[in-house]
This record gives C-alpha cells, structure tokens and sequence, in this order.
C-alpha cells in the first residue's frame, strides 16, 4: 500500500512486464517478421537488461505494446487501441 493508503500495483505490472518480456523474446521469429522487428526486438533485449527490473512507466507500456504486436501476429486476438476519425490511437 503506497503513502496515500492506495494500493499501489507498481509491482504486480512489473511482474506481468517481465512475463511479457520472457514471452516475446521466446517468440522471436514471430517479432522478426512484422515491420520493423528487428528494432523492437533489440529494444526487447536491452530492456530486458535492466538491473532490478526497474522499468520505467513507458518503457512497460512499450513491452505491452510488442506483446499485442506478437499475439497478433501469432494469430491469437490482441488489443489494438481504439481509433478516433482522426487517426489518432486512443489508449482506453
């Protein structure tokens, strides 16, 4: 529980990141064939190497998004975003 008597779930996301890390880097082959895989796979390694696990916010977001990116193209449903008429992605 943080200070301000909330629950605080930094630590439950933390675990879920590095399952999603574990998950996409055993799916490699599944990355390497989207656009701009090897990119997001090199990114996958070098925040897989952070000492503690101590992820930063975006950078677990980031991880969230390359596991839908995976799932997807596995053929399993992911979740894509919701898209405004605009074209601009909305994170519900």
């Amino acid at each position: 529980m943080s200070a301000r008597g909330f629950w605080d779930d930094t630590e439950c996301c933390r675990r879920a990141t590095l399952g999603y890390l574990k998950f996409v880097l055993e799916n490699k082959v599944f990355l390497l064939k989207r656009r701009n895989g090897e990119k997001h796979y090199e990114a996958m390694e070098n925040i897989s190497r952070i000492p503690d696990h101590a992820f930063t916010p975006k950078q677990m977001s980031y991880v969230d998004c390359v596991y839908e990116m995976v799932m997807k193209q596995m053929g399993f449903p992911s979740y894509v975003g919701q898209k405004s008429k605009y074209g601009i992605n909305l994170r519900a």
